[in-house]
């Protein structure tokens, strides 16, 4: 464990009681897993996640596209309660590094996914995976963006379902990076909550009466989670509900406004997700 920053340990000792524990988890070594968006279905893997140890990872299936992609199965619960139709039409909005698009991609065969990031180093990657993890059948079924996902709306379309995987602090990584650790405060987290909630906003801007948008971070901060919904749901409650799928895997834990999984649990995520049903 590197460096602790005091402000940081204190910070999240008065949110968790068990913070110590919490640390030594979001410390330890991730727990990953081979997953086959076309081959799998995401509830097995949910019910009984078998973990990478580097073995055959990059195996190309016989039609030529790379069959394993390697992710944290907590990762996928965001896409699970999408709750997609094979026709769906999908935006994944802050979609790199492109796991959870590959995933919704696999849920679809006749719809259609738009994955869209604002990086463009990010874009070329997500491009990559997308191309090279899915059958060519498929490359047909989703389209790649380079836009300011706070800004999506100015495109004029609407979809099914969206999901806003955003930008978040990340506190496991965080906590293994000696530089980023140290000059952690309160106020970032702060500052990234206002663009997850611009972000929540477009998505609710861009989905069609009755659909369903899915918000989710991989940060263990309520600032960046449930506030962020609160304050979605007290500041445009006229378009949107609450509308939580019932979900139970992986040790998921029931938050106020969504659900949270924990490495204290099985060793996966950190995970925070909720849904909100367009009105």
């Amino acid at each position: 464990m590197i460096a602790a920053n005091r402000e940081f340990e204190d910070y999240f000792s008065k949110i968790y009681a068990d913070w110590p524990e919490l640390q030594k988890a979001l410390c330890a070594h991730e727990k990953q897993i081979c997953f086959s968006a076309f081959s799998q279905k995401i509830t097995d893997i949910l019910q009984n996640p078998i973990l990478f140890f580097n073995q055959d990872s990059q195996k190309r299936n016989p039609d030529g596209f790379l069959e394993n992609y390697i992710l944290d199965p907590a990762s996928l619960l965001p896409v699970l309660a999408l709750e997609l139709k094979n026709n769906s039409h999908v935006l994944d909005l802050c979609a790199a590094p492109g796991g959870k698009s590959l995933a919704i991609l696999g849920q679809i065969p006749d719809g259609h996914l738009t994955a869209n990031d604002s990086s463009k180093d990010r874009f070329i990657r997500l491009k990559k995976v997308l191309r090279e993890y899915s059958p060519n059948k498929f490359h047909n079924n989703f389209e790649i963006t380079l836009s300011d996902g706070r800004t999506f709306f100015k495109t004029k379309k609407t979809f099914d379902h969206i999901l806003v995987d955003t930008p978040c602090s990340s506190e496991r990584h965080l906590l293994k990076n000696e530089r980023l650790l140290k000059n952690w405060t309160p106020k970032q987290a702060q500052s990234l909550s206002v663009k997850q909630y611009t972000l929540l906003c477009t998505a609710l801007m861009c989905t069609q009466p009755g659909g369903m948008i899915v918000y989710s971070t991989c940060s263990i901060n309520p600032v960046e989670n449930d506030d962020v919904i609160a304050k979605v749901l007290k500041k445009k409650g006229d378009l949107c509900k609450l509308s939580l799928p019932d979900l139970d895997f992986l040790g998921v834990k029931k938050t106020t406004y969504g659900y949270l999984v924990l490495p204290t649990e099985q060793g996966f995520g950190p995970i925070y997700f909720s849904r909100l049903q367009k009105l």
